[in-house]
């Protein structure tokens, strides 16, 4: 339950921007998971390294965010859990544009459009062109 807690704390900093105690927070929830790693569940897993790449996304932190991604995907991998997996690759993506990999970052922008189901009236949701 405290992991819950701490993780809403967690994205309203980000969201305020006040990125200290965010990483404050942060550094407090992966504490936390490293203490009860046998008794999180997979899903609390996958959110909290969906939120922690947002936070290095947001913070301007890129290699870190990278590293958070490929964490996150390889626990929703394991897990078999990937209802996060599209979110996670938009912090890759913002990273990816940071550090100027704009051709990668549109071929993943591609990938996830294409995993999305179609929408009335048009053909796909989300367009890189």
């Amino acid at each position: 339950m405290r992991i819950l807690l701490e993780a809403d704390a967690l994205l309203y900093y980000i969201w305020m921007g006040d990125f200290p105690k965010a990483a404050e927070t942060l550094d407090l929830l992966l504490g936390l998971a490293r203490l009860k790693k046998a008794a999180i569940q997979p899903l609390t897993l996958a959110n909290l390294r969906t939120f922690q790449a947002m936070y290095y996304a947001y913070a301007g932190q890129p290699e870190a965010c990278f590293r958070a991604v490929k964490t996150g995907l390889e626990v929703m991998r394991h897990s078999g859990i990937a209802i996060m997996e599209g979110q996670i690759r938009i912090y890759a993506i913002s990273a990816m544009i940071c550090t100027g990999q704009l051709h990668t970052a549109s071929q993943m922008l591609e990938e996830i459009g294409n995993t999305l189901p179609p929408t009335p009236g048009r053909s796909r949701c989300i367009t890189t062109s």
